[in-house]
């Protein structure tokens, strides 16, 4: 049995590509402005494992994530779609990371010493060039880092959710939802 969909891998790269432009990174803003919108097509069956149209996006933004190179099982490539439990990151972002640790590794919003500076002018960086790449209203009031998509929701619902949910009102996911975002929600 085959399933087919739209864009997921495109998706998930565009999102990479959306860190990596915020951590300031123009190989990754370059992607993203040179595919976006063109969409691929990829099926995922049993019996012949993932097939993408030659030459679609989610070819080339697979070329930026190392671990994508490796293989599942011989001849198979990995394909990875546990992205809420831990998401895999593109080479650009890796080596974002790999300078702060090496040039700014401090706590951010917790010093006045020069690297405690450095990382929060670094952070709150971040934060300004992804408000604008997204064209946010608010500015960077409207920017908020969580350190992942559980904590997200539960923010969400806690603040949003208890402030605007009345009785009688309707959260509506799928049977597809992790845990996570079904959780938050019944506890309303």
């Amino acid at each position: 049995r085959s399933t087919t969909w739209a864009g997921v891998s495109a998706l998930i790269g565009l999102c990479s590509a959306l860190l990596g432009y915020a951590l300031g990174r123009t190989r990754a803003s370059r992607k993203l402005h040179d595919h976006a919108g063109r969409w691929s097509l990829a099926t995922v069956s049993a019996e012949q494992g993932v097939q993408h149209q030659q030459g679609s996006l989610a070819d080339k933004v697979r070329d930026d994530f190392p671990l994508l190179k490796e293989e599942a099982y011989p001849s198979t490539p990995l394909v990875y779609f546990d992205s809420a439990a831990t998401s895999q990151k593109p080479q650009v972002v890796i080596d974002a990371m790999d300078n702060y640790y090496r040039t700014q590794n401090s706590n951010v919003h917790r010093g006045v010493h020069a690297m405690a500076a450095k990382a929060t002018d670094a952070y709150e960086g971040a934060r300004a060039k992804l408000a604008a790449f997204i064209k946010a209203p608010g500015g960077v009031s409207e920017i908020v880092f969580t350190r992942g998509a559980t904590e997200a929701i539960n923010l969400v619902a806690q603040t949003w959710g208890l402030q605007e949910m009345k009785e009688g009102d309707e959260i509506i996911v799928s049977v597809m939802e992790h845990h996570a975002n079904l959780v938050p929600w019944q506890m309303l």
